[in-house]
């Protein structure tokens, strides 16, 4: 098989999972997977080296640490909103049933400094 490099360049993207009590754990685990793999399948084709990172993934809820699923299982948050102190490129929503009451009362997406690149 001919590899052949890309003529462009692979620019690094910081994705952060916003998530919250109740959310479902397929909604943060399916999407963070997801890039999770972009990385690994851009290290197999050579566009990135083996030490190197297309996609930073972040999980980051009001506050760092355990963060009770709807199916009883915890996720740990890596940082809260106001933690958060290099700009996201991506910023990911877990859903849920709920997730009408949770924008209203946890989710505060203002409080996230920098999300997106203008």
């Amino acid at each position: 098989m001919n590899h052949v490099k890309p003529t462009y360049t692979q620019q690094h993207r910081h994705i952060a999972m916003l998530t919250y009590p109740d959310c479902m754990l397929i909604d943060v685990c399916g999407p963070m997977d997801v890039f999770n793999f972009a990385n690994h399948a851009l290290r197999m084709l050579g566009r990135i080296s083996p030490s190197e990172i297309a996609y930073t993934l972040t999980i980051v809820a009001e506050k760092s640490g355990p963060v009770k699923t709807s199916s009883g299982i915890c996720i740990v948050a890596d940082k809260g909103y106001e933690d958060l102190d290099e700009g996201v490129d991506t910023l990911l929503v877990t859903g849920s049933a709920s997730v009408d009451s949770a924008v209203q009362v946890s989710i505060q997406p203002c409080k996230i400094p920098k999300c997106g690149r203008g």
